[in-house]
């Protein structure tokens, strides 16, 4: 329902020019060539996984960036120590995985040198 919604209230954006109502109910017709990018995602295709993916990852992070700045409101010490305790410690583990990467990984084989053939 909010897909349809929401394709419609694109649709009507993108021909706000030509008749908004005209183009929420699909009377206006343009070439495939002439339409926008905007208005030949709306007619007839459906959004693929990785597109699905995307949005859930996008209201995701909206949906966090909300509760953070709640919390940040309401317990805005405790928030900014677990935020500084999360940010160094992350930087701090993909460093040690990086040490221990380079620490555990054989050296690469020595590179034989080429034999010229030069004739005397």
């Amino acid at each position: 329902m909010l897909c349809c919604t929401t394709n419609l209230f694109c649709h009507a954006l993108v021909k706000f020019g030509e008749g908004a109502a005209e183009a929420a109910q699909g009377a206006i017709h343009e070439p495939a060539w002439k339409m926008s990018h905007a208005t030949q995602h709306i007619r007839g295709t459906r959004m693929s996984k990785d597109q699905w993916c995307g949005v859930l990852i996008l209201i995701a992070a909206v949906v966090g960036l909300v509760v953070y700045v709640w919390l940040l409101f309401g317990f805005p010490l405790i928030v900014l120590q677990v935020t500084a305790v999360i940010a160094v410690g992350g930087v701090l583990v993909i460093a040690a995985w990086i040490g221990y990467t380079m620490a555990t990984t054989p050296p690469p084989a020595p590179l034989e040198p080429e034999k010229s053939s030069t004739i005397h």
